[in-house]
Order: C-alpha cells, then structure tokens, then sequence
C-alpha cells in the first residue's frame, strides 16, 4: 500500500516539474499558481 502511494507521489511530482517550467502554464497565471 505504501509503495502505491509512493508512486503516485513520484507520478505528480514527475507532472508538477513538467508543467512548472511549460512556457505555456507560466503564461497562464492562474494555472501556474496552480501548480506552483
């Protein structure tokens, strides 16, 4: 059970870093402060 809620934190931590640096969710402020 806890190796599977590892991996799903791993999975959305993957995804966050992706979008943070996406030129396209930082020009859109309000989904950028959604993921940051």
């Amino acid at each position: 059970m806890i190796e599977s809620l590892v991996t799903q934190i791993e999975a959305r931590f993957a995804e966050l870093s992706r979008e943070i640096t996406d030129p396209a969710v930082i020009a859109d402020r309000e989904r950028y402060a959604q993921t940051g």
